[in-house]
């Protein structure tokens, strides 16, 4: 069982008007049986807004960030496919084990890179 309306909405500004947006309630009926069967939603028109048009949009991407999100998409596709391909060749206790030594190497070249900031 639906409920179907129409309404216009002015906004803030008073320059922009919409018409004919459509609200749909849809009563529900509970699995519970104490809940009541039909549930009725209340609208507030007045708390409904839509996004203004903005018109100051432009394209601000230039070469070098194109090239860095095609890097980061290979690096993340090869990644994962290679970490696909050593866990069918390895099993999940060789990937876990070279995830460690790997996870440990890391730490410590971290740590020898933070100790340049002091």
């Amino acid at each position: 069982m639906s409920r179907r309306r129409s309404t216009s909405f002015d906004f803030q500004d008073g320059n922009t008007k919409v018409d004919d947006i459509q609200i749909n309630v849809i009563s529900q009926t509970s699995i519970d049986n104490h809940a009541p069967s039909n549930i009725e939603t209340n609208i507030d028109d007045n708390k409904i807004s839509l996004p203004p048009n903005k018109t100051n949009l432009h394209r601000n991407l230039k070469k070098r960030h194109m090239i860095m999100i095609a890097l980061g998409g290979t690096i993340g596709t090869g990644l994962f496919l290679a970490s696909g391909q050593v866990l069918a060749s390895s099993g999940p206790a060789g990937s876990l084990i070279a995830y460690v030594v790997i996870s440990i190497m890391v730490y410590f070249v971290m740590t020898s890179l933070g100790l340049f900031k002091l």
